[in-house]
């Protein structure tokens, strides 16, 4: 398998990850994108901003050396009105990413990267441990999803 087969095959995980979190903050009205089913916990808004901040920050900064001025605990308070639009945040990311990934050298998945939260480690770890936290918050908006639906009387899917 060649070097961008291997990185379209952990993109393609990471993409699902985050829409599928997207398409929970759409199946959600509006006026409960902010709502938490506890209070330490993440809002639907607040975890798709966060997993594209992550992402950004892995990617971007980790692997191809490129700041991105991640602010992760602004992730977490970001309300809808106050944010800018989850959509057009993811839109402009994946255009970053995209571009940033292609232009990796030959063997970059072998080197190792000095990630600001990660610490050092390939790109391919780097990749692999992106694809799993977007899995990990694609669950928690999932049931977030499902829990809001419960408390408030609606059905969803």
């Amino acid at each position: 398998m060649s070097q961008q087969e291997e990185i379209d095959l952990f993109w393609k995980r990471i993409v699902r990850g985050i829409e599928a979190i997207i398409a929970c903050l759409d199946e959600a009205p509006a006026e409960d994108w902010n709502w938490k089913p506890v209070e330490n916990a993440s809002s639907l808004y607040a975890l798709a901003a966060h997993t594209i901040g992550s992402t950004e920050e892995h990617i971007i900064e980790g692997i191809c050396g490129q700041a991105v001025g991640r602010d992760r605990e602004a992730e977490f308070s970001f309300v809808s009105a106050s944010a800018p639009p989850i959509h057009a945040a993811w839109n402009e990311s994946q255009q970053r990413i995209v571009a940033a990934l292609a232009a990796l050298p030959d063997g970059a998945l072998d080197t190792e990267y000095n990630d600001p939260r990660l610490g050092k480690m390939t790109a391919r770890e780097i990749l692999l441990i992106t694809a799993q936290h977007c899995g990990e918050h694609r669950g928690h908006a999932e049931l977030t999803l499902q829990l809001l639906m419960a408390t408030s009387g609606t059905s969803n899917r």
